[in-house]
């Protein structure tokens, strides 16, 4: 009967440590590549996600793991009225992306859309909202003229500044210069008119009554 050498049998012991390293570095390059594979991720946003503020932001701010690319940045404030408040480019600084806000946002919901370049090349995107609730001013009162107050108060006019005051005229009396005239001299002229009338009728009648008289002599 014969009997395997020690070579022999050494030989599948070799081959499974050599399997075992091939999977420990395997294993090993596997979590060595892992941080790189994974995308950046979101961290803090400026105003925070759900927040309630009370001032309007002038801009978003959105912080990430690691530092962005600018190519590909894209990014939208809209609010309840559907109109995008985002003003211009978002700008990128290492790990610090800033939206810059319009100005005059009105209270309500705003929802934030982004997408971004990772450090590995991939884009990420993600949305999240804020709530602007700002005090409004108080709607300011016209000014009053106290003079004018005191006239409706009274029923009188209110001194001029010229002169002293007029009463008011009761009932439905005419102004003075209403009551004047549009002529003054319209007698005058009549009577010349019937002066220079009588005085043609009288030099008519003595035109006639000197022609019959010639005509009888």
């Amino acid at each position: 009967m014969s009997t395997l050498s020690r070579p022999a049998l050494a030989r599948p012991r070799t081959a499974l440590l050599v399997v075992l390293a091939l999977l420990t570095t395997m294993l090993g390059s596997l979590f060595a590549a892992a941080p790189a594979l994974a995308h950046d991720e979101l961290v803090a946003t400026t105003p925070s996600a759900g927040e309630t503020v009370t001032t309007a932001p002038t801009s978003i701010g959105l912080e990430f793991s690691q530092e962005m690319y600018p190519e590909g940045t894209f990014a939208e404030v809209r609010g309840e009225d559907g109109v995008d408040y985002a003003d211009g480019t978002p700008t990128v600084e290492g790990t610090i992306v800033t939206i810059p806000l319009k100005t005059g946002l009105p209270n309500g919901v705003y929802t934030v859309n982004w997408q971004i370049t990772s450090s590995d090349g991939h884009p990420t995107q993600g949305d999240w909202t804020f709530t602007l609730a700002a005090e409004q001013a108080p709607a300011t009162e016209p000014a009053t003229d106290p003079s004018a107050d005191a006239t409706a108060a009274t029923g009188t006019s209110a001194p001029s500044s010229t002169g002293a005051a007029t009463p008011a005229s009761p009932g439905n009396s005419v102004s003075p210069s209403a009551e004047t005239p549009a002529d003054s001299g319209s007698p005058v002229l009549g009577i010349i008119v019937g002066i220079i009338v009588i005085a043609a009728v009288v030099a008519v009648l003595g035109v006639v009554l000197v022609r019959r008289r010639a005509t009888r002599g």
